[in-house]
């Protein structure tokens, strides 16, 4: 823990960014590619909604930019109603960089990263 109080597990990172990468790693680890389908379902976010199955590149990346920003603004600190800081590097950059992990799976479906 930071003197802040401010949990962070790598030196320059701090939690909301930890957890919003999480995220997206996890969204990533779970997924299902379905190649003869030509999408990837991605789990759902609530137990009400349904699981989202993306049918282009352009798709999956927009779920998982918008996976990140959700849980990096549920974690970030608030004051006044405003964010206390502003994302450092920006969530595309993030995505880009867990899909790169993935790029077999992705060629797999006829995408490009």
């Amino acid at each position: 823990m930071t003197q802040s109080g401010i949990v962070s597990s790598e030196e320059n990172d701090m939690d909301w960014e930890i957890q919003a990468r999480e995220r997206v790693e996890y969204l990533l680890k779970t997924a299902t590619w379905d190649n003869g389908g030509g999408c990837v379902w991605m789990e759902a976010e609530t137990e009400h909604s349904h699981t989202p199955c993306c049918y282009s590149m352009d798709e999956l990346r927009q779920h998982l930019i918008d996976a990140y920003n959700e849980m990096w603004y549920a974690y970030v600190p608030f004051e006044g109603g405003e964010a206390v800081y502003e994302p450092e590097g920006t969530d595309d950059d993030v995505v880009a960089d867990e899909l790169s992990a993935y790029e077999q799976q992705i060629q797999a479906l006829g995408w490009e990263l």
